[in-house]
């Protein structure tokens, strides 16, 4: 790294206070399982759930994206070739959750815990069940699998500070603030299958080390995130408006339900005794006066991304051989694997796990977005019991085993708005891009059915499709 890329100095130090509130259910996972499920969320010594300071530099550092001489700059490297590097000038606090007055729970606090209700209730967290489906329409091999997520709605916050140069150092702290503000910007594991998705809320400051004033300001500062400091309002930055990246392409689906839909739970309804029943999370609501209450699981809508990822990456593919002549009745062994899980199309927008030894792993280009939203009374959204029985043709009874119930919900009229992020649209061929979107517009035509059961009608919607680039 060249000399003249380095700070000249260190007087002058840069911090900013970070509100994140979750859009959608995130997931920071612990890398352990326990008796209730595969994967569960990291936690606090107070057992709240928390973002490590290490998570959120790698995050950041991966946001600055192409601008490899500011992270550098910025969080320091180390080059092999050249014997050079540094460490990082950048310091990074662990996101810790928030509380009423949006006051974060710091420091060794079990008594507050246990007598706030919003609190305690982030001791039991939703389970999200997965499934991978093949092509035979079955569950593939080790493909069944839950993890704990955060709900929608639960805030964290964090500080971090950068200490540097005047010129320089406000001008990378600037981008890298920019860069939490993208809509790109995604927090935690399964960032392409909806979750991780956050509003961002930031205020910073600016204090020059030259000055006394300012130095004992800096030194008086709390390090703990709950105690007040008048810092920020004193020594104030002004954060200019966010700068889009560019190849970016905003979907809009407004769509409306013809009658049913079934986004399954995975899971029996064990109280009303209901063998199928539709996925239910409990989110959470802020009031003006910045309090915290919890929406209850019945009074929720979920539509989860990745049962509507895994439709649209399916008609992609349909739609990508049906361009490049690729049909059943012609296809060789060869063919046929570019037909399916390899598909030019699919590997190009939603990823690929590689080959066996893992060779090939590319994330997606495509970001969706989990709904969870609190059903409007007066729609009246809920559930209706159908009972479903298969004959047996010789006997004229049931089929042992096939005799079940489920529970769509009934939701003709409610509006439903699901976004969808493409991201390095300029290296995406018009051939992949068309199948994409024949997709998309099959959705809104009622061609494409979301969820469960649509071969019984559910999951089939009207609506528009609404295309932004940036």
């Amino acid at each position: 790294m060249d000399k003249n890329n380095y700070y000249s100095n260190h007087d002058v130090c840069f911090l900013a206070r970070i509100l994140l509130e979750a859009e959608t259910p995130i997931k920071i996972g612990s890398g352990k399982d326990s008796v209730k499920t595969d994967a569960i969320i990291l936690r606090d010594v107070n057992g709240l759930p928390y973002i490590p300071g290490a998570t959120l530099m790698g995050l950041m550092r991966h946001a600055l994206g192409e601008d490899t001489l500011t992270a550098n700059r910025i969080m320091g490297f180390q080059s092999k070739k050249t014997n050079d590097g540094h460490g990082s000038w950048l310091s990074v606090s662990e996101a810790k959750v928030v509380g009423k007055g949006n006051v974060p729970v710091d420091g060794l606090q079990p008594s507050l815990v246990e007598k706030d209700e919003y609190l305690s209730g982030l001791m039991d967290m939703p389970i999200r069940q997965h499934v991978r489906i093949g092509h035979k329409g079955v569950a593939e091999k080790a493909g069944k699998f839950d993890e704990e997520v955060i709900p929608k709605g639960v805030r964290f916050c964090f500080e971090m500070e950068l200490l540097a140069d005047g010129e320089q150092g406000e001008r990378d702290f600037l981008n890298l603030l920019d860069a939490l503000q993208d809509d790109t910007f995604r927090i935690g594991g399964g960032s392409r299958k909806g979750f991780g998705k956050m509003r961002v809320e930031e205020k910073a400051c600016r204090l020059d080390f030259n000055d006394t004033d300012q130095f004992q300001i800096y030194l008086d500062k709390p390090s703990a995130l709950n105690d007040l400091w008048d810092g920020w309002e004193k020594y104030s930055l002004n954060i200019p408006k966010l700068q889009q990246k560019e190849g970016i392409v905003e979907y809009t689906l407004d769509l409306y339900p013809c009658d049913f839909m079934l986004f399954s739970a995975g899971l029996q309804d064990t109280v009303h005794n209901i063998d199928k029943t539709v996925i239910r999370e409990k989110s959470v609501q802020w009031s003006s006066d910045q309090t915290p209450q919890w929406v209850e699981e019945g009074k929720t809508i979920v539509v989860p991304a990745s049962s509507v990822k895994g439709a649209i990456a399916h008609r992609t593919a349909f739609y990508y051989n049906l361009g490049k002549g690729v049909f059943a009745d012609r296809e060789t062994p060869d063919e046929a694997k570019q037909a399916g899980r390899n598909n030019e199309a699919v590997t190009t927008l939603f990823g690929s796990a590689g080959d066996d030894k893992g060779k090939g792993k590319r994330r997606g280009r495509v970001l969706f977005s989990d709904i969870v939203e609190t059903a409007d009374e007066e729609e009246h959204v809920k559930g209706k019991v159908f009972n479903h029985v298969r004959i047996d043709r010789f006997t004229g009874g049931a089929v042992n085993g096939a005799l079940f119930d489920e529970a769509p919900l009934y939701t003709k009229g409610h509006r439903i708005v699901l976004h969808i992020t493409l991201t390095d649209a300029g290296h995406i061929g018009k051939d992949v891009r068309e199948a994409f979107e024949h997709a998309l517009n099959d959705i809104c035509s009622g061609l494409l059915p979301l969820g469960g059961g649509v071969n019984r009608g559910n999951g089939m919607f009207t609506g528009e499709l609404k295309t932004e680039e940036k």
